[in-house]
This record gives C-alpha cells, sequence and structure tokens, in this order.
C-alpha cells in the first residue's frame, strides 16, 4: 500500500510519477493499492468553482498518471481537501461497500476550510478507513489543532467500521515545534543543517500530544528521518524562515483487529519543490 499526502499550495500538478509511488516498469514492484490526500489544491476556499476545478484537474492528473493498471475506489473532496484512492486493477473484483463522508471544524463547523474527508471499504472482506485531514495552521493553533482531531476523530468513528482492520490517517495536520520563545526558526534551521533531527523531534507537538494519551490513541507513526516539510520557498528547496520549520505533514495508522501493519520507507520528497510543504509518503 502507498500512501503520500501533499499540500500543495494551490499549485497546478507536478511531480506526480514520484508522489503515487510508480517508480517501476515491473508490475509486480508497484503498489497494490495508492492512497493521495492533497490539502490546498486550492487557496481560494470561497470559490465553489475553482475548488472543483482545482480538485478535478489533479485527480485527472493522478488517473492519467496511473493509467489502466488500476481502478479508482473512489474519491471526496472538502473544498481544498481531496483524497483519491486507486487499486489495481487486477484486484477489483474483491472491492465492496464504498463510501465517502466529509467533516468540517473550520469556524466551528460551518465552513469546511478545515476538516477531514473519509473512505471506507472492504477488499478481500478486509475493512479499510481513510483519513485525510488539515487542521488548523500557526503557532498559537495548537488548542484548536488538538480540537480539530477530536471532531474529525468523532465523525471518523460515526462513519468508518466499528472494528476496522486498517486505518490510516494522512494529511496536513499542522503541528509545529513547541516551546516557541526556545526554538526559534533560526535555531530549528541550523539544528537541520547539523542533523539533530532526533533531538528537534522530542519538541514535535504532534508526538508529545500523542504520548500524553491527547489524540491519536492506538495510532502509529514510522521513525520520522526527514527533515521538516513545511515552511519552503515555492520552487527552491530551501526553508522560508518567516514561518519556523516544523513537520505539519504526516502519516499514521493503526489496526482495530490487531493486524499487523509494517512500513517499508517513511520519507518526505525533497525533490517536490512546487509547494511550500514537501510531499509525504
Amino acid at each position: 500500500i502507498h500512501v503520500a499526502t501533499w499540500n500543495v499550495n494551490g499549485r497546478k500538478p507536478s511531480c506526480i510519477s514520484k508522489l503515487l509511488g510508480q517508480n517501476s516498469v515491473d508490475n509486480d514492484k508497484l503498489p497494490d493499492m495508492v492512497i493521495i490526500g492533497l490539502q490546498e489544491v486550492t487557496t481560494s476556499p470561497v470559490q465553489a468553482l475553482s475548488n472543483f476545478i482545482a480538485g478535478e484537474r489533479w485527480s485527472k492528473a493522478i488517473k492519467d498518471n496511473l493509467g489502466g493498471k488500476y481502478k479508482k475506489i473512489e474519491s471526496v473532496a472538502l473544498l481544498g481537501m481531496i483524497l483519491n484512492v486507486f487499486l489495481k486493477s487486477d484486484s477489483a473484483w474483491a472491492l465492496e461497500d464504498a463510501e465517502v463522508e466529509r467533516e468540517m471544524t473550520g469556524l466551528a463547523g460551518l465552513y469546511g476550510n478545515k476538516g477531514g474527508v473519509f473512505m471506507k471499504f472492504k477488499l478481500h472482506g478486509q475493512k479499510f478507513c481513510i483519513v485525510n485531514a488539515h487542521f488548523h495552521a500557526h503557532d498559537e493553533g495548537l488548542s484548536y489543532r488538538i480540537q480539530d482531531y477530536k471532531e474529525v476523530n468523532n465523525g471518523r468513528e460515526e462513519f468508518c467500521y466499528v472494528s476496522s482492520d486498517y486505518i490510516f490517517w494522512l494529511g496536513d495536520l499542522n503541528f509545529r515545534i513547541q516551546e516557541k520563545d526556545e526554538y526559534s526558526a533560526q535555531k530549528i534551521y541550523r539544528m537541520i543543517q547539523d542533523k539533530q533531527l532526533a533531538a528537534l523531534y522530542q519538541q514535535d507537538q504532534l508526538k508529545i500530544a500523542k504520548d500524553s494519551g491527547k489524540i491519536f490513541r492506538g495510532y502509529q507513526e514510522a521513525s520520522i528521518k526527514f527533515a521538516p516539510t513545511f515552511k519552503l520557498v515555492v520552487d527552491s528547496g530551501t526553508y522560508n524562515l518567516i514561518r519556523r520549520p516544523s513537520w505539519t505533514d504526516r502519516v499514521l495508522y493503526k489496526s482495530e483487529t490487531q493486524k499487523t501493519i509494517t512500513t517499508e520507507v517513511y520519507e518526505s520528497l525533497e525533490s517536490c519543490t512546487g509547494s511550500d510543504h514537501y510531499p509525504v509518503l
């Protein structure tokens, strides 16, 4: 299973093959399932038509790249968020009951600029639940991010199977480095340059909140060995230190039926510089 998340900052489709894990000409070496969650496919949330067009543009680029090798299970969008899931065509016969849903959290749930989109389906009788989410931004927004998680998770629990075999939660979760006064943008940048990522990760808000049991109970995340994925100067691959570099873009997973999920790779794509975020997969 190939899982990828990218906040595309309203940009046109780029880096598609790498994003989709299509790195082999050998069909047997390609992923059986491709899960792609995008955020900010448009940065004009009040313009419904532009949101639709931008989402369709990305979905078409993804589908065109995958070609006939894959069948789209379903797609679901909520303004700037879009989730696409594809399955190898020769496994499509085993797919059942694909459904989608949305949960808005922006402006007290009245406007979907933040929140999550959900998809559930059965494959070979195994129950899948997938969430693509975009939480509140900025250093001072931690309490809002935790509330976003609670609201989206409540929606997920209502929508998804009571005991899902596989849950994948991805997105721009927007968690930042803790202790703003101590960890300035310049200090974080120096730590990145000095390869002090393990020490920096100890200040990651998602890690701290998860370890304390406030969010993502029972979820796992592979070890982060890559540099923070935000905020970048577009088309440069360098950090824009107007914001403190942080691991905003994440993929977490769990099984509610004790299935084993093993991560083979957890990385950012630093060669994909078309946004102010790196993709994570």
